[in-house]
């Protein structure tokens, strides 16, 4: 059998393999053997989610990469990226959808925190490893609630970029479901991932090595800002000083 078609079986099908031979006597008779082609269910999905790492401009293609080290917690405003590996990769389904559910842990009731979502196809464009640009083909589409459906991919590899709001909320988990279903939407497989959102450490800001200083007017004064492991600094703004500026 073609291995392109073993993905394609959707019900058992039934062939007579006829087995003959035009050599020898008339006598000969030809021998008849029953077949059944089953359908390949997945056996396993495997769900990983991991850190993200850079952002880059490539001759105009906005690649991302990830790290190795897989994480269970969200920053609000970072990326994650995460991995769907269906096992065996030749398992029938037709499409897959990636949905996301928010729940406020307080409360345990509905939260209406935003975790925008975007399937990624691997870069070939070259100069970064690992890196991954975002799949506006045909193939997506966002046609269902808090997330994305997704055609086949041979490979059983799905790749994600996960991004939670910047204004979530500390106590709020996302239930991530990944999902398989067959050409008329019935629903095959599932599988279910946690993801909980905690806000990183906030900056150490100090001026002239400590907390507050007093600065007479001319003055000048060394700021240093010490960032958490992995935290970025996007911009910085002195509010309430006025005739204060800040540079590098």
């Amino acid at each position: 059998m073609a291995e392109d078609y073993r993905s394609q079986i959707a019900a058992n099908e039934d062939y007579t393999l006829v087995i003959s031979s035009v050599s020898g006597t008339a006598r000969n008779e030809g021998r008849e053997v029953d077949i059944t082609l089953t359908r390949q269910d997945i056996n396993y999905i495997d769900i990983a989610n991991y850190e993200a790492s850079n952002v880059s401009n490539i001759n105009g293609n906005i690649v991302y990469t990830y790290q190795t080290n897989q994480v269970s917690v969200l920053s609000p405003g970072r990326s994650s990226f995460m991995v769907v590996n269906v096992d065996p990769s030749f398992a029938y389904y037709n499409y897959m959808t990636l949905t996301y559910s928010a729940v406020d842990t307080t409360t345990n009731q509905p939260s209406s925190s935003i975790l925008t979502m975007a399937k990624l196809n691997e870069f070939s464009g070259g100069g970064v490893n690992n890196g991954y640009v975002v799949d506006y083909s045909s193939n997506v589409s966002n046609d269902v609630i808090n997330g994305l459906r997704v055609n086949r991919d041979d490979s059983g590899i799905y790749v994600f970029r996960l991004y939670p709001s910047p204004n979530i909320g500390s106590d709020t988990t996302f239930v991530i479901t990944a999902a398989f279903y067959d050409a008329n939407g019935n629903q095959i497989a599932q599988s279910v991932y946690e993801l909980f959102v905690s806000y990183l450490p906030q900056a150490e800001i100090l001026v002239d090595g400590q907390n507050s200083t007093i600065l007479a007017k001319g003055g000048t004064a060394e700021l240093s800002i010490l960032l958490q492991q992995g935290q970025e600094l996007d911009y910085l703004t002195a509010t309430g000083a006025t005739g204060v500026t800040i540079s590098p």
